[in-house]
């Protein structure tokens, strides 16, 4: 079966995986965090991430790849809370990680935060911030790869 990628369902199935996520989180304390808003973005968090995907001109990788940081991150770090405050902050950061990562070729910061609509200042502090919550560890096998994007295809087909 080959995988579709970079497909709306497909980004909105990761989405949906992404939410999942937070039911695993122990700390529900409601402790403001870096990545909180100050109030909900009226955009959907789908309509945003395939926008910004969009417009950061992403490979066909990279949704599968913020997947795999938002696993290793929620299972790293329990004091973040995925919710409609924070989502697309993680979102944003998360996929300017991965494209850094995984692309050839990147935008300037500025030029993902004035598409992310946050601040060039934000944005820096946050993605630091995810990096050093990863502990710097951005690496992701082939096999680890297969697996996220087995399970992806799995729920976009069923």
């Amino acid at each position: 079966m080959e995988p579709i990628i970079n497909n709306t369902n497909f980004n909105n199935v990761i989405i949906k995986i992404i939410l999942s996520l937070n039911k695993n989180n122990t700390n529900h304390d409601n402790k403001l965090t870096l990545f909180h808003s100050i109030k909900e973005p009226t955009i959907s968090v789908f309509n945003y991430w395939n926008i910004i995907l969009q417009k950061f001109r992403s490979s066909p990788e990279c949704p599968v790849i913020v997947l795999i940081f938002m696993d290793r991150l929620i299972k790293k770090n329990y004091n973040i809370i995925i919710n409609n405050l924070t989502i697309h902050r993680l979102i944003l950061i998360l996929t300017i990680i991965a494209i850094k990562y995984n692309d050839d070729m990147y935008m300037s910061n500025l030029y993902y935060a004035t598409n992310g609509c946050v601040t060039l200042k934000e944005l820096n502090r946050l993605e630091i911030n995810i990096l050093k919550l990863l502990n710097w560890k951005l690496y992701i096998g082939k096999k680890l790869y297969k697996k996220y994007l087995k399970k992806i295809n799995k729920l976009v087909f069923n």
